[in-house]
């Protein structure tokens, strides 16, 4: 029999190789709190990179395809929404928002957080385009009624069960938060399947969980990026089949724990090498340095908007001012022209 529920405790508390993860996941958010203090400006500009990694992340799940700069120009709110990807987008950004800045108003176990971020996630949708949406939360009284529910919908009722439940195995069963909170996500996960906001509600149901409990990797570093960069291992036998109404069509619990639990420790391993290679760095020089890693790495000619794509945080305009003084140096060439034009580096030195 298969163990798939919130309340087995047991076997997680047994699990060895589990705990080994929380440990080590432990001990960097100890230094992650440290650094905060140390190197308050090079943390705000990982704050700034992270959100902007992260709504990206978001939106690649939904095959949303903007311009790198225009979904730059939305991210920090000085382009007003249009078409329904661009407000889609606007929604991810205020819903992040949100999360970052009010988590504190709210207690860890308010199922109505669920609610709250289902709300901004579709708030710049008109009531025509809300009303193509099938509806995930019929109950939400924070939207309107009027849009059609389905099978794949939960009631109050059951939001409250699965809180109450996440509340029980910490509190009254003892469960480690950083075990409880992939084990709340995969329940959640297996009840909206198949909903077009059900992949988005999870990740930032996820956010909003690492801040309860002061867990302060997701302001720094965008989990959802690092999640979507785990594409082989976790698409094939998570993603691609949700849509799946088999209940063995899901990653198994002790699986998506385990990858959920190391992909947060990769996170902190790589803030951590990050911050230690930087501390010491102005903003500008960390930029021009990010954009010369990506362009020596490359093996075949690229375009601005992969450069942009893999590091919108640089901007648009130092990207093609590095551009052209590596051209001028006789280190890079163009090929092509217009809007289709590539970039290729043909020097010798490369970053190793």
């Amino acid at each position: 029999m298969k163990i798939d529920t919130l309340s087995a405790t047991n076997s997680y508390k047994e699990n060895i190789h589990l705990l080994e993860f929380v440990h080590e996941i432990e001990f960097y958010d100890h230094h992650l709190h440290k650094k905060e203090l140390k190197y308050p400006s090079l943390m705000k500009h990982l704050q700034r990179q992270a959100n902007l990694l992260t709504i990206q992340a978001l939106n690649n799940l939904t095959s949303i395809h903007l311009a790198e700069e225009r979904m730059i120009q939305l991210v920090r709110n000085t382009y007003v929404p249009f078409h329904i990807q661009e407000r889609e987008l606007a929604g991810h950004r205020d819903a992040l928002s949100y999360i970052h800045d009010h988590h504190i108003d709210y207690s860890v176990y308010d199922f109505r957080i669920v609610y709250i971020i289902h709300k901004e996630i579709n708030q710049h949708l008109t009531t025509d385009q809300l009303n193509e949406k099938t509806s995930l939360f019929p109950e939400n009284p924070l939207l309107p009624h009027s849009i059609t529910s389905t099978s794949q919908c939960l009631s109050t009722a059951d939001l409250q069960k699965l809180f109450f439940e996440f509340q029980s195995s910490i509190e009254v069963q003892k469960m480690h938060p950083l075990i409880a909170i992939p084990l709340l996500l995969h329940k959640f996960f297996k009840q909206i399947r198949g909903h077009y906001d059900a992949l988005r509600l999870m990740r930032l149901l996820n956010i909003y969980l690492l801040h309860q409990f002061d867990y302060r990797i997701q302001c720094y570093f965008s989990l959802d990026r690092q999640f979507n960069e785990s594409y082989d291992s976790f698409h094939d036998s998570f993603l691609q089949r949700f849509k799946d109404q088999d209940a063995d069509a899901i990653l198994p619990l002790h699986q998506w724990t385990q990858f959920y639990l190391e992909t947060v420790l990769t996170a902190y391993k790589e803030i951590g090498g990050f911050i230690n290679a930087y501390k010491n760095r102005s903003i500008s020089e960390i930029k021009m340095e990010q954009i010369f890693k990506f362009i020596t790495s490359q093996s075949e000619p690229f375009t601005k908007q992969q450069l942009l794509e893999h590091h919108p945080e640089v901007g648009k305009q130092l990207v093609e001012k590095m551009l052209r003084i590596l051209r001028n140096k006789g280190q890079m060439q163009c090929i092509g022209k217009g809007k289709n034009i590539k970039w290729e580096w043909i020097s010798e030195e490369r970053i190793p």
